[in-house]
């Protein structure tokens, strides 16, 4: 039964990253669209009208399609392993500045 699961698998290795994928997209909407309650007091907080905050919940899409093209030519060139890998240097290194003057604030 093993060998015979290992053979059934050997086509569908693309499930697993499938599945990681979807899990990781939903996670990111779910981020980016989990503040919708916190809009009214954002708006309150920084005087902006309607199209401001329109545009404040959209950028998220905009930004998505605005980078996705020169994403992928750039994991054409260097490869998705090295891509991703820089991408998620990136991404966690970005809160460390802000950091320091959080703290101070407290």
């Amino acid at each position: 039964m093993g060998k015979e699961f290992a053979k059934a698998m050997t086509g569908n290795k693309w499930i697993i990253p499938f599945i990681a994928t979807l899990f990781s997209m939903l996670t990111l909407q779910m981020s980016s669209l989990g503040f919708s309650p916190l809009l009214p007091a954002i708006q309150r907080e920084f005087g902006m009208n309607y199209s401001q905050i329109g545009l404040f919940t959209g950028m998220y899409g905009l930004l998505a399609i605005a980078l996705s093209i020169p994403a992928g030519m750039l994991v054409k060139s260097f490869g998705e392993r090295k891509i991703l890998t820089a991408g998620l240097l990136i991404v966690a290194s970005l809160p460390w500045p802000c950091i320091p003057g959080a703290l101070m604030t407290r």
